[in-house]
Formats: structure tokens, C-alpha cells, sequence
């Protein structure tokens, strides 16, 4: 059996800190909805305008649309 030539991640307190950054270049796998740099108040806007435009009626309904505002949110950021 061959071994992987992977280092398995950084070792280092100052390389994890570093690479733990990675998912928020893009933001596209970020846990973070805004990003530093990014206006809460524009993403609470159009999260506004989904509530207002799709009406939800239940919390499920409410969890789509909030979903659907973030993927919007991050879509509209990789364009």
C-alpha cells in the first residue's frame, strides 16, 4: 500500500488560523452570510423584499425564503 503524500493540514497555531479563513474568499462555502466588507444593511433589504414579495405563511415556509435570500446574497457575490 502506498502512503499519501498529503500533509494532512496545518500544523501550526498561525497555519489552522490561516487556512480556517479559506471558505470566505469566495464566501461560497462560508458559514458567514455577510462578509467583512459587505453591507448587513443591504443584505437585510432584499432578505426584506423576499419576506415581502413570497409572503410565508409557516416556518417552514419562512426557513425557504431565508434560505433562498441567502443563496441569492451569495450568488449576486460570485457574479
Amino acid at each position: 500500500m502506498t502512503q499519501s503524500k498529503r500533509t494532512g493540514g496545518p500544523k501550526t497555531k498561525a497555519g489552522k488560523m490561516a487556512s480556517a479563513k479559506n471558505a470566505i474568499k469566495t464566501g461560497a462555502y462560508s458559514s458567514l452570510i455577510i462578509l467583512p466588507g459587505e453591507s448587513e444593511n443591504d443584505f437585510k433589504e432584499m432578505e426584506d423584499q423576499f419576506f415581502h414579495d413570497f409572503r410565508p405563511e409557516d416556518g417552514v415556509a419562512a426557513t425557504m425564503v431565508k434560505n433562498l435570500a441567502i443563496l441569492t446574497w451569495k450568488k449576486l457575490r460570485a457574479q
